[in-house]
């Protein structure tokens, strides 16, 4: 095999790594949830920390009073804001395969920013633009991630405001509902064309 095949075949194989996708409206199909947090319950969270229906919650380097939820119409926020961001796990420790929920900012920030950790090992990141209450949808499939990390930057200027800057102390108040999750990888066009790639590349290696 020549030095050029065997490059073409590196760049194929390396593309077709299985990559997060970015979601902006909703795409887990109320059917097909595994998992569905509505913070229901009608008292505050213990130690910054909420579990509902197999995920957990957590607000990290936040205040004593953060962590608030409402029975009615409930959701999760940093009651006044704090200096931390919001963690959201799996209760049994598996990775997230489709995963999605609301978003506002309490401080009317225009961004936010996400950061996707395996294993404890950052895994990508990016940010959002923040509607009115609720307005947003922010979604993650094709899984490879056990951990997300949101927070807003309602007192950042836009120009910092991104996820490279996630832990620099600024305030964040940062709101979540509607948390859900689903069991089944949704494709995109252009995973598609990558496994025709995969194929291509299978193909040049039996030659």
């Amino acid at each position: 095999m020549n030095i050029f095949k065997s490059l073409f075949l590196f760049f194929i194989l390396l593309s077709s790594i299985q990559a997060v996708n970015i979601h902006t409206t909703d795409f887990i199909d109320n059917s097909q949830r595994t998992h569905f947090v509505a913070f229901g319950s009608s008292s505050s969270a213990v130690n910054l920390v909420y579990i509902e229906n197999g995920v957990r919650i957590q607000q990290v380097n936040g205040q004593s009073e953060d962590g608030s939820y409402f029975p009615n119409g409930g959701y999760w926020y940093p009651n006044g804001g704090d200096y931390g961001y919001t963690k959201i796990t799996r209760t049994d420790g598996l990775d997230f395969v489709n995963v999605g929920f609301q978003l506002y900012s309490g401080g009317g920030a225009s961004t936010g920013a996400y950061r996707l950790y395996n294993d404890g090992v950052f895994v990508t990141g990016g940010t959002f633009s923040i509607g009115s209450m609720f307005a947003l949808y922010v979604g993650f499939s094709g899984g490879g991630f056990d951990e997300i990390r949101v927070r807003d930057f309602y007192s950042t200027a836009p120009s910092t405001a991104n996820h490279l800057n996630f832990y620099n102390g600024t305030p964040n108040a940062l709101g979540l509902d509607s948390i859900e999750l689903s069991g089944t990888s949704v494709p995109e066009p252009h995973s598609l064309f990558l496994s025709l790639l995969s194929i291509i590349a299978l193909f040049l290696l039996r030659k």
